[in-house]
């Protein structure tokens, strides 16, 4: 953190190692957003990275899961959507 208290590149470079922003996409959260989520996120996830770009890193992963369940799912599901959510990443 810098003096001001923001965080810059030196807190950046000093982030924990398996953050979601350093964690790459592989098969197996793939697989895991199937099986917890469903194959309608799946197909939501792969409409979106054709369209704009493929998730790099677990973080743009997160974020597209995150909009889809707020604006895509009912109120009323949403809390099991995002608990769902959680356990994909251990949360």
């Amino acid at each position: 953190m810098r003096a001001d208290g923001h965080g810059g590149q030196a807190a950046r470079d000093q982030a924990p190692h398996g953050t979601l922003l350093e964690t790459k996409v592989d098969k197996s959260i793939r697989v895991e957003i199937d099986r917890l989520l469903g194959k309608r996120v799946s197909k939501y996830i792969e409409e979106q990275e054709r369209e704009v770009q493929r998730a790099v890193n677990q973080w743009a992963l997160y974020s597209i899961i995150s909009y889809y369940i707020s604006h895509m799912i009912k109120r009323r599901l949403r809390a099991s959507y995002q608990l769902q959510a959680g356990r994909i990443y251990g949360l």
